[in-house]
């Protein structure tokens, strides 16, 4: 696995366990995250607190029982894509579905 490889594979785990800093200490300032749908996580977040806010709420509104199972990574020089297995619970319904992230890294952050 080359260096973005590494580097998704840091930041997947750290936002697995929660640890802020390393995912703080592998983002770009100026990060950009877009989630696409219709619903209260959905939409373009931009910077590090706005990103931070979005995945505090993920895990707020699933009460805790959101699980993210890595499946692959997939990289070129300069991008990752991230394939996981998401599931939760929320409002006493289960869901599940796959996620692929694209990463886009340069001068090793995201």
């Amino acid at each position: 696995m080359g260096d973005t490889g590494k580097i998704a594979r840091k930041l997947f785990d750290a936002v697995v366990s929660g640890d802020v800093a390393t995912i703080q200490s592998l983002q770009a300032e100026d990060i950009v995250v877009h989630a696409p749908g219709k619903n209260q996580l959905s939409g373009t977040r931009k910077g590090m607190a706005e990103v931070g806010a979005n995945l505090a709420k993920m895990d707020s509104l699933t009460g805790g029982t959101l699980k993210r199972e890595l499946h692959d990574i997939t990289t070129s020089d300069t991008h990752a894509v991230v394939l996981a297995r998401i599931t939760a619970q929320r409002g006493g319904k289960s869901f599940s579905y796959n996620s692929a992230v694209l990463l886009d890294i340069r001068d090793g952050k995201v």
